[in-house]
């Protein structure tokens, strides 16, 4: 039986190809990705109707860099909640909530880090909705995850170890 998956993110997702979760799932997995580079939770918000055609089992949301860096925090909890709500209302699924990685960029990685301190909370809401660190994931690491030409966008061992922290957590959740 199919597993549906898809992706609502930024171009941390789009440029990784859905950190390569096609490749690292079992095939009864079918993940599409709607990752648009640039985009932040409020953009989501204004495309909801694209999410309704979208019958997942399971949304994993990859969004909060680019928020971080065009409103900081700002507005954050307010939009990132009516995303779950809207997602939940209409689809249903169980939902992995990604907290970002606090990127090289050091003037933008205090607000990351309180939203998702945000995104922590939000989590608890439901058992349906769980989290993944990849904040943690990165500050754990002792080789760099970051080219120098982009403090923004992980190397291929940072989208590499996202991939693998989420297709964890996917294979943990009984949908």
């Amino acid at each position: 039986m199919q597993k549906r998956i898809t992706i609502v993110g930024d171009s941390l997702s789009e440029w990784s190809d859905g950190f390569y979760l096609r490749t690292k799932l079992p095939s009864q997995f079918v993940v599409r990705d709607l990752s648009i580079a640039g985009f932040t939770v409020s953009d989501w918000l204004g495309r909801k109707s694209q999410l309704h055609s979208s019958e997942a089992d399971l949304f994993i949301i990859e969004l909060g860099t680019n928020d971080a860096m065009v409103t900081g925090s700002i507005g954050f909890r307010e939009n990132y909640q009516s995303l779950m709500d809207h997602l939940t209302i209409h689809t249903s699924p169980n939902l992995i909530l990604c907290k970002l990685p606090l990127t090289n960029m050091i003037s933008i990685q205090p607000v990351i880090s309180a939203n998702n301190q945000t995104i922590s909370d939000l989590a608890k809401q439901s058992p349906k909705f769980s989290v993944v660190d990849l904040q943690t994931i990165f500050e754990n690491q002792t080789i760099p995850l970051y080219p120098l030409s982009d403090p923004i966008h992980p190397n291929e061992t940072g989208y590499q170890l996202i991939g693998d922290a989420l297709a964890k957590q996917i294979l943990g959740l009984n949908i």
